[in-house]
This record gives C-alpha cells, sequence and structure tokens, in this order.
C-alpha cells in the first residue's frame, strides 16, 4: 500500500480499489487471505460513504478458522484523513457482521460505511476476522493468539 501511496498521492483520480490496492496485511502472523477466501468489491459512494460487499459465501468453504468456532465476527473498517493538509483528522466508520460458521452458503450482503470525510481524503479499507465460540474460556485464549486474528487493509484510494 505504500506503494500505492506513493504512485498515487497527487493524481486527482485515485479511486478506491481492492485490485489497484492490494492486501497489507496488519498482523505479520497470518495472512488474512488465507482465513478469509470470499470476494470483496469495495465501492466509493460519494460524501464519505464507501459500500462493501462480499459475495455470496459457504462460511464451513470460503472462511478458515478454529474447529470450535460456532460464528465468524467479521469487521469492516473505514479510515480518511486528508494526507498533506494541515486537516489532520481521521474520520472512520466501522461495521460487524456476524455469520455463524456452518456449512451453508449465505447470500451476498452489502455494508454501506459513512465516514463523513470529505471528497479528496485518502481512505483505507480494513477487514479483521474474530472468532465466536460456545465456550468463553477458549474463545478468550483463541482471540489472544495472533495467528488467529487476521486482518488486513484491503483497499485505498482518494474520496469522491
Amino acid at each position: 500500500m505504500r506503494n500505492c501511496y506513493a504512485r498515487n498521492h497527487g493524481a486527482q483520480y485515485w479511486p478506491l480499489s481492492v485490485v489497484e490496492s492490494g492486501h497489507c496485511q496488519i498482523n505479520k502472523a497470518v495472512d488474512l487471505r488465507d482465513r478469509f477466501r470470499v470476494p470483496v468489491e469495495v465501492t466509493d459512494r460519494g460524501n464519505g460513504k464507501v459500500e462493501i460487499e462480499i459475495g455470496s459465501v459457504n462460511p464451513a468453504k470460503g472462511i478458515s478458522a478454529p474447529s470450535a468456532t460456532g460464528a465468524v465476527n467479521i469487521k469492516f473498517m473505514l479510515f480518511a484523513t486528508a494526507f498533506g493538509t494541515t486537516r489532520s483528522m481521521v474520520k472512520e466508520a466501522v461495521t460487524e457482521y456476524q455469520l455463524p460458521y456452518e456449512n451453508k452458503m449465505h447470500p451476498a450482503k452489502k455494508f454501506v460505511l459513512d465516514s463523513g470525510a470529505s471528497a479528496e481524503d485518502v481512505a483505507i479499507v480494513v477487514i479483521a476476522l474474530e472468532y465466536k465460540m460456545k465456550d468463553a474460556v477458549l474463545m478468550n485464549e483463541y482471540n489472544r493468539i495472533p495467528h488467529h486474528l487476521p486482518a488486513a487493509a484491503i483497499a485505498m484510494g482518494r474520496l469522491q
């Protein structure tokens, strides 16, 4: 993503894109792409709003999780700021989607994150996974182990 920023930061048109940005793993202990094999689309809807769409998924086949997992909590985060100006406040929006971890197809789903950011702010979209288990003690243990906490910045661009 650093290369993406270096290549585009001065461009007036720099669309928010999953394809152009690549993934930047936030947790070096695990690659989100190894745990979350679900198509993701990110679309800038203007006025600080970003739509994230995950494709239809069978969680047992498209998401790699510990054996005791009952559900996967998918966290979608949007961060935006005006780089290179005196206006350096970061705007953010977060939503979560809890998906039962089962061998059953779930339809595609869309989420709109409204950061309230301004046009031309640079935005980064992050996805993180958290595993939910029936046994609270086990869940607490798993969610402290770095290789069970995949998170990655998946898209970057200038907002419309």
